[in-house]
């Protein structure tokens, strides 16, 4: 590790009342969170659409009752 680098942590570590390890340890679950952000997709609102909601007779709540209904074998 880069002396200049590792003497900014140490310090910064102190300012914040913690061990190193613990200011380093920190500062990598930043970093990961951060890189972990970037990879999700961006936020899309859900499309909705003018109606009375789902057609009569179908349950979101009934998976295999839904893919019957899909599938047409209902």
């Amino acid at each position: 590790m880069d002396d200049g680098v590792l003497e900014e942590a140490r310090k910064r570590a102190l300012q914040e009342h913690l061990s190193l390890a613990k200011y380093i340890e920190g500062a990598l679950r930043a970093k990961l969170a951060e890189e972990t952000r970037e990879d999700s997709p961006p936020y899309r609102p859900l499309k909705t659409f003018k109606g009375n909601g789902t057609r009569e007779g179908i349950n979101l709540n009934d998976s295999a009752g839904l893919l019957d209904i899909m599938e047409g074998r209902s």
